[in-house]
């Protein structure tokens, strides 16, 4: 019975098609469903693809890779310096200012060096394999020169700033196997972890104040960049702060280098190092 009502049906709708002069095509075009497309305007992104969030997630683990790096050389020179006594001969010819600027500008490139090296190995890599049907693509997001261009002037930024503050720290270590001040080289790790909640929650406040806040803006921001729309406004906020706060970490870095790198049996506490940067800042 369902069979001769569907091709009676049938028949009947064809006759009525044929009276009312239309055919079988106006007919599916009539009673065709409507497609709906989504289309976002300039304030709203799209939703994270996977690669994106891979992309962000490498590009985070190369910048913290960077900064301990540079902050490992920095430790380790500056306090093998003033153990061997060799920094009392440098500071006789050059101000302590000059010194401590030459170990922060060569160390933020060294790190600048190594992120564009992985960088460029990465997009070699990626590169090669698809040629060999690997289907890996590059997300669309770094297709934009824009992007890249603010990706690497936060990352510099942020050597910048981590490598200011830890040769401050350094130049106040007599002993660095004794040192309670050691593990403060973990400290870079914070920010990093903070910018993994980008991935769940990329405008919320929270982030949105992480991206400002100069200790975790450089890898906060960063990944905001790439997995959503940043307003252009918290990015020129976050990165004037940025570089204002290694301004002046850099001349409170000199005058707690020049005096504490000359000291020796008793590490200064940080009463004494908080008043030596009250001091740089008049």
């Amino acid at each position: 019975m369902s069979d001769i009502q569907k091709a009676l049906n049938s028949a009947c709708q064809q006759i009525k098609l044929e009276q009312a002069n239309i055919s079988p095509e106006q007919f599916r075009d009539i009673f065709k469903q409507t497609e709906m497309k989504i289309i976002y305007n300039g304030d709203i992104k799209e939703k994270s693809s996977l690669g994106e969030k891979i992309t962000a997630g490498i590009f985070m683990m190369m910048m913290l890779m960077g900064i301990v790096l540079g902050i490992t050389y920095q430790f380790t020179a500056i306090t093998g310096e003033k153990q061997l006594r060799i920094t009392e001969i440098i500071v006789s010819a050059i101000s302590s200012q000059t010194l401590i600027d030459g170990k922060i500008l060569g160390l933020s490139l060294l790190s600048l060096a190594l992120l564009v090296t992985y960088s460029l190995s990465s997009v070699v890599f990626v590169f090669i394999s698809s040629i060999f049907g690997s289907g890996w693509a590059f997300p669309i997001v770094l297709t934009n020169p824009a992007l890249i261009f603010l990706l690497f002037l936060f990352s510099i930024n942020g050597f910048f700033l981590w490598n200011t503050f830890f040769s401050a720290i350094s130049a106040t270590i007599n002993d660095p196997n004794t040192s309670t001040r050691g593990p403060m080289i973990m400290l870079p790790i914070i920010p990093v972890v903070f910018a993994f909640f980008v991935f769940k929650y990329p405008d919320s406040l929270a982030i949105k104040i992480l991206s400002v806040f100069p200790l975790t803006s450089a890898p906060v921001i960063s990944a905001r960049l790439v997995l959503t729309q940043v307003p252009f406004i918290e990015i020129v906020l976050s990165l004037i702060l940025l570089v204002l706060s290694t301004w002046y970490l850099r001349k409170a870095a000199g005058k707690i280098f020049s005096v504490s790198i000359l000291m020796y049996g008793k590490e200064p506490s940080w009463k004494e190092i908080f008043r030596w940067f009250k001091e740089s800042m008049k």
